[in-house]
């Protein structure tokens, strides 16, 4: 029995949030006795101010949803790309000055950069914008490798720029990894988009190899690509190659990749990001050959 709402705007709130309701909420639409009835036996109140529609398993949206209206005011979800990272964890982060959460599942973290700049105004549930999100993730890693791979992973998907990568952190101010940080929003400036390239960089480095010109677009009649790594002066393009390119369907389309860029006049090398980080010398020592049998006189 619905008490002060409509149906349909019952269905449309428990749509939009997840069945996660605030006791607030649940007040306006059912009457006290029919909220004290079902709480308990029908619903579920994971915490004092939530409650959830059903007294089953909770799903990962239910959980991001618990978390969001259980955080005090002025709080937002937090790096919620870290449960594909690191197993199922939501992150919320907190004014400063508000209680941890006492919800098992929700790891709390506080913050006095909670502005419009850095929290997006309209979605919901509410949350920090992608940049500030990415960085956050960056800070909280174990080690340098993670906080850069997080990084080069938005920049990889087009999701975000140096520039707004750059703006969120002078907001941010002092955090982990902070010099790393920075690093890595260099190279992502200079056209570097995973660790593995950013290994080969340091490879061509040391090698003294001339400035290659990085993530060059090409076309091919089904659309668009990016090479990782090219010499045009020399015409020597290099791709280096993560575990994805495994699968049976991306092998096939790298080989027509590599098809496309060889008939169209260059020559091409692939290299592992094992290789790049495992066997650097035989992979410097291949570069400098392949250079040296395109011109190059270093």
């Amino acid at each position: 029995m619905t008490f002060g709402a409509t149906s349909s705007e019952i269905d449309e709130l428990r749509q939009r949030q997840a069945d996660v309701l605030t006791r607030d909420q649940v007040q306006l639409f059912f009457e006290p006795q029919t909220v004290r009835r079902r709480v308990g036996r029908l619903w579920q109140s994971p915490h004092r101010q939530v409650v959830v529609l059903h007294n089953g398993p909770l799903t990962q949206a239910q959980r991001i949803w618990v978390a969001a209206l259980a955080a005090p005011f002025g709080s937002a979800l937090w790096g919620s790309t870290a449960a594909g990272l690191d197993g199922f964890r939501d992150h919320v982060v907190l004014p400063v000055g508000s209680r941890r959460l006492p919800i098992p599942w929700v790891q709390s973290h506080w913050s006095a950069q909670l502005g419009p700049s850095d929290v997006h105004p309209l979605a919901q549930p509410r949350r920090t914008r992608l940049p500030r999100s990415l960085l956050d993730l960056a800070s909280d890693a174990r080690d340098g490798r993670r906080a850069a791979g997080v990084l080069f992973a938005g920049a990889q998907q087009r999701l975000l720029t140096p520039d707004m990568l750059e703006q969120a952190l002078d907001r941010r101010g002092p955090c982990r990894h902070r010099a790393l940080i920075l690093e890595t929003i260099a190279d992502i400036e200079g056209g570097i988009h995973s660790v593995p390239e950013h290994d080969f960089d340091q490879i061509v480095r040391r090698r003294g190899l001339p400035t290659p010109t990085r993530q060059v677009v090409r076309r091919r009649p089904n659309g668009r690509y990016y090479l990782d790594v090219l010499w045009e002066e020399f015409g020597l393009a290099v791709e280096i190659d993560g575990s994805h390119h495994r699968t049976a369907a991306q092998w096939d389309d790298d080989l027509d990749r590599t098809a496309v860029v060889v008939a169209g006049g260059l020559r091409q090398i692939r290299f592992s990001s094992f290789a790049v980080r495992r066997r650097a010398e035989r992979v410097g020592d291949l570069m400098v050959l392949a250079l040296q049998s395109g011109g190059w006189a270093g």
